[in-house]
C-alpha cells in the first residue's frame, strides 16, 4: 500500500523546452507545477495569475506549431491550468518574446505598438494576455471580420478600461497586415451586459419575447439571449433620456 498522500508534491522530474527561443531545462521541478508558476518563479514576470481557473487570460502563453511547410503558427492557452510537464520539447512564447522586432530586433511588435497608440492599458495586469491574444490574431488569416475580432478577445476580462480601447488597438494592428482594416460597427454595451463565462445561459421563452424588445444583439458578448426591457416600461427620466 502506497504510503505518498494525494497532497504531497509529486517526485521531481527533469525536461527540456524552449522558452522565447533559448533551451531550458527543468531539472528538480515538481511535475505538479503549472507552467505559469514555473515561468514566473525564472522571471518572466509578465504572465499573471488573476482567476487561476483559466478564465480571466491573464496567464495566456502562445504555443509554438510548425504548419506542413514548417512555418510557425500560434495558438494561446491559459499556463494557470496547464502542468509544466506536458510542454516537454515544446516551444513556448510569452508576452517577454514579442518584442523582437526590427533591425535590431528590440522593437514592439504591432500589436504591442497599437496598445501603446490606443491607451489599451490602464492598470496592465491584463494587459499581457491581451497582448498575447492579440499576437495569435495577427497571424491567423481567419481572424479580420468584426465578430472575429471579437471572438478572439473573448476569452480575456479587463476592469479597468473597458474594452472598447483593446479592441480599437485590435483593429489598428490587425488593419497594418493588409491594405484595408476591417469595418467594424459601433459597439455598446448594455448594463446588464456581463463576460461570456460570468453569464449563465437562458433561453428566450415566448412569454420572454412578448414582454421584451428581444434579446440585445452587440459585437461583444453576442450571441446573447438576456432580454432587454422596452424602453416604455422604464422610468419617466430614464425614457426622456433615451428619446
Amino acid at each position: 500500500m502506497s504510503t505518498v498522500r494525494p497532497s504531497d508534491p509529486a517526485a521531481p522530474a527533469s525536461l527540456d523546452l524552449i522558452v522565447n527561443g533559448r533551451a531550458v531545462s527543468t531539472a528538480g521541478v515538481a511535475t505538479n507545477t503549472t507552467l505559469l508558476a514555473w515561468l514566473r518563479a525564472n522571471g518572466l514576470t509578465g504572465s499573471k495569475e488573476g482567476c487561476a481557473e483559466g478564465d480571466c487570460g491573464a496567464c495566456s502563453v502562445l504555443l509554438v506549431d510548425r504548419d506542413t511547410a514548417g512555418q510557425a503558427t500560434y495558438r494561446a492557452f491559459n499556463s494557470c491550468i496547464a502542468l509544466l510537464p506536458m510542454f516537454a520539447g515544446r516551444e513556448i512564447v510569452t508576452v517577454e518574446g514579442l518584442a523582437q522586432c526590427g533591425a535590431d530586433q528590440k522593437q514592439l511588435h504591432p500589436v504591442q505598438a497599437a496598445m501603446v497608440e490606443h491607451y489599451g492599458s490602464q492598470c496592465g495586469y491584463c494587459t499581457p494576455g491581451f497582448v498575447v491574444s492579440m499576437f495569435e490574431a495577427y497571424y491567423r488569416d481567419g481572424c479580420q471580420e468584426p465578430w472575429q475580432i471579437s471572438d478572439q478577445l473573448c476569452g480575456n476580462l479587463c476592469r479597468c478600461t473597458g474594452y472598447r480601447p483593446i479592441r480599437d488597438a485590435a483593429v489598428a494592428a490587425l488593419g497594418r497586415r493588409s491594405a484595408q482594416a476591417p469595418t467594424l460597427q459601433p459597439i455598446i454595451l448594455p448594463r446588464d451586459c456581463r463576460p461570456r463565462s460570468a453569464r449563465p445561459m437562458r433561453s428566450t421563452t415566448r412569454s420572454a419575447r412578448r414582454n421584451s424588445s428581444g434579446p440585445h444583439r452587440c459585437p461583444v458578448c453576442s450571441p446573447c439571449s438576456r432580454p432587454t426591457r422596452r424602453p416604455s416600461s422604464w422610468p419617466a427620466r430614464l425614457r426622456s433620456a433615451w428619446s
